[in-house]
């Protein structure tokens, strides 16, 4: 299977037959019309027509769409929508044969024949087999025919090839690769997956589930996983030595599929697996082993047995250029990565001691409670290391470290653990290359970081001006990848990552911003009809326990949503640096989650409002309402907090109003009912969330204590809700380990997204908070323990 790295170099080729390709395979561009999903990759164009040629040359695209300069190119079947601005064609149908020659044969390589009446009728016959790469024709019999092939001269047969095709050859079920995951997309089927794999130079295989292709970059291993189905880029035979004919290696059998019989693709199934060192192929199927064992010749030629080893893997490390983005409101993100290498001492001490310190600060820190310093110091104080944990996948590590203000980055995909590295000293300035060469009139990308010594490349080489030094990096021929390089007068100093000890270690640096982009002129939202209330004791609480329910009341246009937090969410800060950080997230999330929808604008609203004569805090963002109470949760002696006055020991109050305390627990119920009262006046669909009181442990008892509040004000003997209003209560500690449930890719998506901002929120409010991992381990989970009153109402 032909892959190309090289861009530039298709368009290249494409704009040599411009006038043709457009007039024989696009179709009328029509304006304001988009095509709906299934992105596979993109380009810059001047207009829409550029793009015909750039899709011609992608064996995978089936159309694209063009808009404020770009291509989106698109595969697979494709679904039009209406979009202002956009402008979208689609490629003509071609046939998969070429040209059938007659008097014509192809040696050997026999797959399986079937009856036909004519050399025609065998282009779909072959076509529908995957193994099937052309075919011969002969006395009513399709002779299929496999791998590369040679033309022979035969009376009375005729001979015709397959379009070449991107293939992954057999989809497995039930089976999922370990870790070495790259970047994620959307796709119907396990089958739309293989373009998109294609479509990317470092993909080597998917697994598919959930309306998700997880696409995987090196050496594979196959797990058995219910649910998942996976599959590999079709290898080339140059990814295995020449075949033996007639040969078998007995024993050491890692995997054996019967449905494999051509030896193209036993090799792809051999190099998906890092543990195989070769293979054997015959008309029972294919075997791949982890080592040789007693070689048998002569085999009977019937078998039609082929053995071959694994062609050692290239030793080169090599740039590669992508691009990712964690949701659809925020922009491509630009980042060159090399596979094999590392931005921090390759001493294993130093990554065994970083496990270890944050293993033991993570396993310490209590929910709610300010997080402890995460970040370390090496290489004297030059690299401060930013550790992400449960990160999923290298496009998601360079959103994140994008998202909180760095370039560099390590991902440990057997970890799960993404790296962000601060290379102190804002003075200077490091100009980055990526895997494509500079092009003449493209702007040299730099940032304000100063790369330690450590991973310099030596010699320093001559540069004139800025593109020079880039130009000496990219020429590097080094053992090591040159990445960015600094310049002094006329002398550039040359820098790239380590070479890790482990293939799954990757380097990368982003070429481009974190950059969230608004859907431009929304309405602000106006005129409920519904009113959907969370009320939780901290501002993360909803968050982590309950998205796959509030994302369908965000997402519903006539749904007003109100969240109420009971606790400040400080914990002893008497500095009050930790509520703020944590209300600051919490606003973030919402707006990501608003955002995202597309339907409101989310330009917050601030608000001092008075309930009871009491001040409270209230932000609204398009139809999320927020109140924040901000009862302490203890107090700066440990004794002056939320439990104390939910449990009427004494008067407590709020962190910002500090000379009006609430007497009691029914003075604090009271407010809250008012709250609900102001909200959900005039409308008559109103339903109520909470964690549940009445849940087994562990859970934290602010959690419980507001759960008892919401079931006291919503079922007391004369609320109006009593038997009108549904009630869903909540899990929260119980189940956040417990399988991820929430829907996807929809919801479990768009929780990690808002998580990110989350975190990027805090962290620009607390510079030594990385809050994405307290709780990223936890996500994906929304457990209700019970539900009242399910189908009632209205009210």
């Amino acid at each position: 299977m032909l892959r190309t790295n090289s861009l530039a170099l298709v368009i290249a080729i494409a704009t040599l037959a411009v006038q043709y390709v457009y007039a024989a395979s696009c179709g009328v561009i029509e304006s304001d019309t988009d095509f709906q999903g299934n992105d596979l990759a993109n380009a810059p164009a001047s207009s829409a027509q550029d793009c015909c040629p750039i899709c011609d040359a992608n064996p995978s695209c089936t159309g694209f769409a063009f808009g404020w300069g770009v291509c989106y190119l698109k595969y697979g079947t494709l679904t039009r929508i209406s979009k202002v601005g956009v402008s979208a064609g689609a490629m003509a149908p071609t046939s998969s044969c070429g040209v059938i020659e007659n008097d014509t044969d192809f040696q050997g390589n026999d797959l399986a024949n079937a009856p036909a009446s004519s050399a025609q009728d065998c282009c779909p016959i072959c076509d529908a087999n995957p193994s099937c790469t052309g075919f011969a024709f002969g006395w009513g019999v399709c002779y299929l025919k496999y791998g590369t092939l040679t033309r022979i001269s035969k009376v009375g047969v005729s001979a015709g090839a397959m379009a070449p095709t991107s293939s992954c050859g057999v989809i497995e079920n039930d089976t999922d690769f370990q870790g070495n995951d790259l970047v994620t997309a959307s796709a119907s089927s396990a089958n739309a997956c293989c373009p998109i794999c294609n479509a990317n130079p470092s993909c080597s295989g998917f697994a598919f589930a959930h309306g998700s292709c997880y696409l995987k970059y090196g050496p594979l291993v196959r797990i058995t996983k219910v649910g998942v189905s996976t599959g590999v880029a079709q290898a080339s035979t140059s990814q295995c030595a020449p075949v033996e004919p007639n040969v078998d290696y007995f024993g050491n059998d890692l995997e054996c599929t019967p449905s494999i019989v051509t030896p193209d693709a036993c090799c792809a199934k051999c190099t998906a697996n890092s543990q195989c060192q070769l293979y054997v192929v015959s008309r029972f199927g294919c075997c791949i082993k982890f080592a040789p064992g007693a070689r048998q010749v002569n085999l009977d030629p019937s078998l039609n047995a082929f053995a071959a080893f694994r062609s050692p893997p290239a030793t080169t490390l090599k740039v590669v250029d992508a691009t990712s983005s964690p949701d659809i409101r925020v922009d491509p993100i630009s980042y060159s990565y090399v596979a094999g290498a590392q931005w921090f001492p390759t001493a294993p001490q130093v990554i065994t001691t970083l496990l270890d310190n944050l293993n033991t600060t993570l396993s310490r820190q209590v929910h709610g409670a300010e997080p402890e310093q995460l970040m370390v110091v090496v290489e004297a104080g030059t690299n401060t290391i930013m550790p992400f944990t449960s990160v999923t996948s290298l496009g998601e590590c360079a959103a994140l470290v994008g998202a909180h203000g760095e370039t560099f980055f390590t991902y440990l995909s057997d970890y799960g653990i993404c790296l962000g590295h601060q290379f102190l000293g804002s003075s200077s300035k490091a100009l980055l290359r990526r895997g494509a060469a500079l092009a003449p009139s493209a702007p040299v990308l730099s940032v304000a970081k100063a790369i330690p010594v450590d991973f310099a490349l030596p010699p320093a080489m001559p540069g004139a001006d800025d593109r020079a030094c880039v130009s000496a990096c990219q020429a590097s021929s080094t053992s090591r990848v040159c990445a960015a390089a600094t310049r002094s007068s006329t002398t550039c100093a040359l820098f790239g990552p380590l070479a890790a000890r482990s293939s799954t270690s990757i380097a990368g640096w982003l070429t481009s911003a974190f950059v969230a982009t608004v859907k431009p002129n929304l309405p602000v939202f106006s005129s409920p009809t519904k009113v959907h209330i969370y009320t939780t004791a901290h501002q993360d609480d909803h968050e982590l326990f309950m998205s796959n329910t509030f994302h369908y009341s965000i997402a519903d246009a006539a749904t007003k949503v109100v969240f109420v937090y009971t606790t400040a969410g400080d914990d002893k800060d008497a500095l009050d640096s930790w509520r703020i950080a944590r209300e600051r997230g919490t606003l973030a999330v919402s707006t990501a989650w608003v955002d995202n929808l597309g339907k409101f604008n989310s330009n917050p609203k601030t608000e001092t409002v008075t309930v009871l004569n009491r001040k409270v805090a209230k932000v609204t963002v398009g139809n999320v309402v927020h109140y924040f109470l901000r009862i302490p949760e203890y107090g700066v002696d440990g004794q002056s907090g939320y439990m104390e006055l939910v449990n009427n020991q004494r008067p407590i109050a709020p962190v910002d109003d500090p000379s009006n305390p609430y007497a009691n627990r029914n003075a604090f119920k009271t407010v809250l009912a008012a709250i609900y009262a102001s909200e959900v006046n005039g409308i008559k669909t109103v339903k109520f969330h909470a964690q549940d009181p009445q849940s087994e442990q562990p859970d934290h008892p602010m959690h419980y204590a507001t759960g008892q509040l919401v079931w006291d004000i919503v079922n007391a003997a004369d609320s109006k809700w009593k038997t009108c209003a549904p009630q869903d209560y909540y899990y929260d500690y119980q189940r956040w380990l417990d399988e991820v449930n929430v829907d996807k890719p929809v919801v479990y998506d768009l929780q990690r997204y808002a998580w990110l901002r989350m975190s990027q929120a805090i962290y620009y409010s607390n510079s030594s908070v990385l809050f994405w991992s307290m709780h990223s381990e936890n996500l994906g989970r929304t457990y209700i323990r019970r539900s009242v009153n399910t189908n009632a109402g209205p009210c």
